[in-house]
Parts: C-alpha cells; sequence; structure tokens
C-alpha cells in the first residue's frame, strides 16, 4: 500500500496504521484519517457518497472521522459507534437519518439514554453522548448502566427525536 507523504493539514509528524488501507495521521496543526480507494469502496453506499471536507480519502479528526467509524465499526473501541453518531447527527442529520436506517435494517436499534446524574455524565466524559447501538434493548441498558445511564426509548425517528429534544431543552425525555 501506498501512503500519501503529506496531508492536507501539512507534513504528518506521526501516522498509525488502524489497518490495511486506514491510516490515522496527525500533524501540529490537526490531522485524520486517510482510506485506499479500495477501502472507500467497501464503504456503505451512503458512507461512500459522502464529500470529505479535506479532499478525497481524507476524514478529519473532528467530524469526518465519524464516517469512517461507522463504516469500519471493527477498527474501533466498542463506544466509538454512538459518538460518531452523534457526531454525524449534528454535522450531517440528513445522513445520520440514513445511517440509522441501516444499522435499524441490520437488526440493530440507536436508543437514546437518559442520565440520571448529568455531572456523572459530564465527570466521566461519555463516550457514547446519549446514543447506544444495540441489537436489543436488554443489551442495551446494560451497555447504558455501564455510563451510569438508563435505556429510554429507541429512535426510530431520529429528526423528531432531535426536536424533541430540542423543545425540552434540558428536562427528561420521556
Amino acid at each position: 500500500m501506498t501512503r500519501p507523504p503529506e496531508t492536507p493539514w501539512g507534513p504528518a509528524y506521526s501516522s498509525r496504521e488502524i489497518a490495511p488501507g486506514i491510516v490515522l495521521y496527525s500533524t501540529p496543526s490537526h490531522g485524520g484519517y486517510w482510506l485506499s480507494p479500495d477501502r472507500v469502496a467497501e464503504m456503505p453506499k451512503p458512507l461512500r457518497e459522502f464529500k470529505p471536507w479535506a479532499g478525497p480519502n481524507w476524514y478529519e479528526e473532528d467530524c469526518d472521522w465519524s464516517i469512517v467509524a461507522l463504516a469500519f465499526p471493527q477498527y474501533f473501541p466498542d463506544d466509538a459507534q454512538g459518538a460518531a453518531l452523534a457526531t454525524l447527527q449534528h454535522y450531517r442529520p440528513e445522513l445520520f437519518t440514513e445511517v440509522v436506517g441501516m444499522i435499524e435494517n441490520q437488526g440493530k436499534h440507536v436508543y437514546s439514554i437518559h442520565y440520571m446524574d448529568r455531572e456523572f455524565a459530564r465527570e466521566h466524559n461519555d463516550p457514547t453522548l446519549g446514543f447506544i447501538v444495540a441489537g436489543g434493548k436488554q443489551e442495551a441498558q446494560e451497555l447504558a448502566g455501564r455510563n451510569g445511564g438508563i435505556v429510554r426509548r429507541a429512535l426510530p425517528t431520529p429528526s423528531l427525536w432531535a426536536m424533541e429534544i430540542l423543545r425540552r431543552g434540558e428536562e427528561k425525555v420521556r
């Protein structure tokens, strides 16, 4: 595999191959993932059609990383998919809705988490950011419990749920 010698953010001071064709680069100013053309071709269609901010094959570390994590969850920590979904929901809500539909078609569901103690969630820098992807409610409850939360409900229509959260502010979602 040929790795690009230069990143869109300047010369890399470090790189780490996450998997063949997936390399994480860091520079003094920024960083992100580079994906080989073969890896991009392996992505599900909605993720493959996403146009990265830094240019083809480059997925910057602030928002575009979520595309890589959702396309290749096997190479990321268990809690990364929830964080990637939350990032995508705020960054590209229309793509978020499409991706949630794909996940649900694979027999998994996206659950929202209600924190009994919001300070606990902040102190522990909750990596799921309020979302869990699981095959069933029991599995989701177990995952949420590890992060001090309880599952409130599945998200059949994420855009409506997001509007409800914005409307209610800090109130509990029921």
